[in-house]
Order: C-alpha cells, then structure tokens, then sequence
C-alpha cells in the first residue's frame, strides 16, 4: 500500500515538472514595444555658448596719474562723448604754461636778432636768468624741505608732488634761458639763418599740441553709446596702464561658441542654430544662423588640462529674442547635421549583432521574431535605419530579456 502512494507521487511530481514549462512557453511575455513612424532624423552638435556684446570697447587712461572725478557707476548707460571720468592735470597745465611762454620768448629772440639789437637782447637776457636763478633757487629749497616733511608723514603727496613740479618747471626754464642767453652771445660772432628760430619754434609748438591734447584726454568720454561694465575705481586711485573699464552696446548680441575642428566641417554660414537658455522651470529655446566661421582653429586647454584644437562660431539670435540675452549668460548651441526627412530611427539599446548582421527583435502576430536591419547614419542614442524595418511595425525595445527567443508569444505595449 505505501509503495503504491510513493508511486502516485512521484506521477503527480513529473506532471508538474512537464506542466511548468509548458506554461511558461504559452504564457505571454511582457516586454517593452515601440511602434515604427517615420519622422526627421538628424545628427545633433551641442556646445555650450556666451552671449557677446557685437560693439565692446575697452577704456584706458591716456597717461598715468590719479582720478580726478567719477561721472559714471558701473551699469549706467552712457551716449557716446558723455563724461566717464577726469584725471588730475596740474602738471600738465603748469607745462603747457611754461612752454607758450617759451615759445613767446623764442618769438622775441628771433625778432630782436633780425632788428640787430644783440646787445640789449644779451642785457635782458642775462636779467631774465638772473630773475630764473631766483625762482629756481627758491623752488630747490622748498622741495628739499617738503621732501624732508612728505618722508616724516607731515604733507601729503600731493603737497610733495606740487613742490617737485615747481623745482623741475623752475629748472627747465633756467635751463632754457641760458640756453638762449648763449645762442644769442654767439649770434655776435656769426649769421643765424632763419631756419634756426623756425626749427626752435616748431619744436616748442610741437610739445604745446602734445600738451594740449594731453590736457584735453585729461577728460575721459565714452567712444560708444553703451552700458558700463568691468568698472571698481574709487576717486584718488593712481592710474598706470590698466583697464579701467569696458563699455558693451545694449540689446545688440551675438552669441559665441567653440566647435571641435572636426565638428566644425559640417557646419556653414546661414545654418540654422537652435539655442537654449537654461531656467529654473525649464530651458527657454530660440534661435539663430551661423554669422562667422573662424578661417583657423585655436589651441585650447580642457578642464581634465587636455589640448584641444577648437573652432569659433558666431552665432546671431534673431532680433526678437534680444531682450532675453545678456552679456556672458550660457547659452546651449545645438547644430543639426545630416538631417533627413521620414527616416526611420529607432534607439541604440534594441541592436544586437545576431550571425554577423545587425539585428532588432520584430513582434509579428504578437510573436517575437528576429530582423536583420541595415543602419544608416547615428547620434549618441539613435540609429537611422535604411532596410529591415517598415512603418507601423513594432520592435521591443530591450534585447536582454530572459525567456525571449523566437516564437515567443509577447504581451506588449
């Protein structure tokens, strides 16, 4: 009796094990579909870029000295010839001084030459450095004492500054006075041609122009209408050769951008670009054309300090969009290449190599079945496909799915 009950369950134990996988063939599995449309197909370029004011201009001082006065505060917007700022101009207006003045008295050297009154010409002379030596002699000892006063912290530089333009301008002015007094000593001996006093004073009009227009760039004006940018300078701080700020038109952009060399053969003038402006909802998109391809590639440096060969674009929004772009915001450039109208494309990770082709799991009468395909052109997630597939049929997305195999009925969606 219980050799009979341990044959039963061993019947019922191999029925089971037969109806297992019998249930398994016939029960539907459930895969991931995507049903087959044609639509435009396209390889995508992407880069970030920056929004580049289209006239940018950077200021500099005309000559090195302190500011004076500031007009302008950074983000104002300025009309071309307004006022930026002032730079201090004493010693320049004390130069120009002295040489109109040098230039009056070669004038009268001259004059007094040619009516041959040397004699009396020598007499004023010598009194005119007598009257200089004076000068001189007081300015020298003023600025050796505020020399001594600046070093002990008891005047201020600018005190200082002031006695030693005194001292220099006493001496240049000596200098030249006697300078004249032998000329003309020597003017008794022998004939001076007219060429000489011209020479001088073309020399002394020279330096006064020079000084004049230095007197005038002592004011600084803007060579642009635009809004002020790049501008932290305070009143009393000393200019050497710096920028002192940049000057960008307002709502007049382009955008720019940096291709890979290879990338940027198959880019062209007049090609449209598609942009985005990443927001805190959503990316805002727009457009624009290719403006300019740079003629030559230029070495960069990548942020893993690798050397790349890269290419600049120029981008152009369309008018309409200008209101939304600002100096230096990121823009994200996507160039589409290659683009083909009702093409097939279907995602990467459906591919499989099967027998040496390329291959896809096809759903016919809602069995799997394998196709071959033949691929056309690629993007980082898509293949285009030319032959194998047709429009309304389904393929299954995933090509590792355990217990597919062909003839496997499919339960899809």
């Amino acid at each position: 009796m219980k050799k009979k009950y341990q044959i039963i369950g061993i019947l019922i134990l191999i029925l089971v094990l037969l109806i297992i996988p019998i249930k398994n063939y016939y029960t539907p599995l459930k895969v991931d579909s995507l049903k087959i449309i044609k639509e435009d197909f396209y390889e995508k370029i992407e880069e970030d870029g920056y929004v580049k004011s289209k006239e940018r201009v950077s200021i500099y001082p005309p000559f090195a000295e302190k500011i004076q006065e500031i007009y302008v505060a950074e983000g104002d917007y300025v009309n071309k010839g307004d006022k930026l700022l002032k730079i201090k101009s004493d010693s320049i207006s004390y130069d120009l001084k002295n040489q109109r003045a040098n230039l009056t008295s070669i004038i009268g050297e001259e004059k007094i030459y040619y009516e041959k009154e040397l004699d009396i010409a020598i007499k004023n002379q010598e009194n005119i450095i007598n009257s200089s030596k004076l000068r001189f002699d007081k300015a020298l000892r003023n600025f050796e004492s505020n020399k001594k006063l600046y070093e002990d912290g008891a005047i201020s530089e600018e005190d200082f500054r002031i006695s030693l333009d005194e001292f220099n301008s006493s001496k240049i002015i000596l200098d030249n006075n006697q300078i004249v007094l032998d000329n003309l000593k020597k003017d008794k001996t022998k004939n001076i041609s007219k060429n000489y006093y011209q020479g001088r004073k073309n020399a002394s009009k020279a330096l006064i122009s020079n000084l004049e227009s230095k007197l005038k760039d002592s004011i600084i004006r803007a060579p642009i209408s635009g809004v002020i940018s790049s501008f932290d300078l305070d009143v009393g701080d000393y200019l050497i050769n710096q920028k002192l700020m940049e000057i960008f038109s307002k709502e007049n952009y382009n955008i720019e951008t940096y291709l890979f060399w290879e990338d940027s053969l198959y880019i062209k003038e007049g090609m449209e670009v598609i942009l985005f402006q990443e927001r805190r909802d959503k990316d805002f998109e727009f457009s624009g054309i290719v403006k300019k391809i740079a003629p030559n590639a230029t070495k960069t440096i990548s942020s893993l300090g690798l050397e790349e060969r890269k290419v600049k674009v120029i981008i152009e929004p369309k008018e309409e969009f200008n209101t939304i772009l600002k100096p230096e915001y990121e823009i994200r450039c996507e160039f589409r290449i290659n683009e083909k109208e009702n093409s097939i494309k279907i995602p990467k990770i459906a591919v499989f190599e099967y027998e040496g082709e390329d291959s896809v799991w096809t759903i016919v009468d809602s069995k799997a079945k394998i196709q071959n395909i033949k691929l056309g052109i690629e993007t980082s997630s898509y293949y285009e496909v030319l032959e194998g597939l047709d429009e309304d049929q389904y393929i299954i997305l995933s090509k590792d799915i355990k217990g597919l195999e062909e003839g496997k009925t499919l339960d899809y969606k």
